[in-house]
């Protein structure tokens, strides 16, 4: 299986504890064609959306070398949780679509992933950050950006993928897993805009 290339940049707030990250993908099927437009509001409509007091992270976030490639006006809150903050953005030259997750005080930890427009089409996103090891949200979270037309709330068979994942419309595309993990190896989801069932793997 080849894996289209991806970007990583992270930052890591001083603590007593090693902070780690890792960056997977989805491994759909190999599409014969591109399933669904391209433009960046279409992907994950939340890009497609006004730019909100509330979507600026703060400063500390904004600061970060993690965030410096991507365009600020493009930058698009998805959820916040008592863990985590999810945004969603495009890159300064918007050619790629991106995910950051920023953790919560005390960890600090900051972690941007971003895929060409074509790639997060055909694979999505996912990233997972480990926290402080220290706090009680050592273990981090993992995040799964998905394009728009992908049907998460379509297989109620895993908890992760229920009402309070997809509740809100900013953060339809958008899967948390916060501490043990209930989502299965491999979730097959489908596609309003295509026959083709996208894959989901399990970002262990």
């Amino acid at each position: 299986m080849t894996f289209p290339s991806k970007r990583l940049k992270s930052t890591a707030a001083a603590t007593l504890a090693i902070s780690s990250l890792a960056l997977a993908i989805f491994a759909s099927p190999a599409l014969a064609t591109k399933e669904g437009p391209l433009a960046p509001d279409a992907l994950v409509p939340a890009l497609g959306q006004e730019q909100q007091s509330k979507d600026l992270p703060p400063s500390a976030v904004a600061a970060s070398h993690a965030v410096s490639d991507l365009a600020t006006d493009s930058v698009r809150l998805l959820k916040k949780t008592t863990s985590a903050s999810y945004y969603t953005a495009v890159s300064s030259d918007r050619s790629e679509v991106c995910l950051v997750v920023s953790l919560d005080a005390p960890a600090g930890n900051i972690a941007t992933a971003c895929m060409t427009r074509a790639q997060f089409n055909e694979n999505g996103l996912s990233l997972h950050i480990w926290g402080d090891q220290s706090a009680a949200n050592a273990k981090g979270v993992t995040a799964y950006l998905v394009p728009s037309d992908v049907e998460l709330e379509a297989n109620p068979t895993a908890k992760s993928l229920r009402a309070d994942s997809v509740m809100s419309s900013r953060a339809s595309s958008l899967l948390i897993v916060e501490g043990p993990d209930d989502l299965p190896a491999t979730v097959e989801l489908p596609r309003s805009t295509s026959p083709r069932a996208f894959v989901l793997n399990r970002l262990d």
